[in-house]
């Protein structure tokens, strides 16, 4: 949608832009004429300068939200390794005791 916009306002601009030149090419001593140029102008510079830290904040979200990404990747990582390690804990403990407690009652 905001390319659709971006789109719009350029062809918008360029249309604007060409015909003032035109009649300003008409009427160069056109006093109004000259100062609709230089805000337009300006205007587009401000439009221009938006959409330039537009694309700065987008691409210090985008990075933010991979390097999130990647510390769910490595929290989850962690997670599955401390639940096998537990779970081998556990085992490794049953059968221990299992053992132990077959040497015992052989005893």
């Amino acid at each position: 949608m905001r390319n659709l916009k971006q789109l719009q306002y350029n062809a918008s601009m360029e249309t604007a832009l060409t015909t003032v030149k035109i009649w300003l090419d008409a009427r160069p001593d056109n006093k109004e004429l000259i100062e609709l140029t230089k805000c337009l102008t300006d205007i587009y510079f401000y439009v221009n300068s938006l959409e330039l830290e537009r694309k700065g904040f987008n691409s210090a979200i985008d990075a933010l939200r991979a390097d999130r990404n990647q510390f769910a990747k490595q929290a989850q990582a962690v997670q599955e390794e401390e639940k096998a390690a537990s779970v081998a804990e556990k085992f490794s403990r049953e059968t221990s005791d299992d053992i132990n407690e077959r040497l015992n009652n052989l005893l």
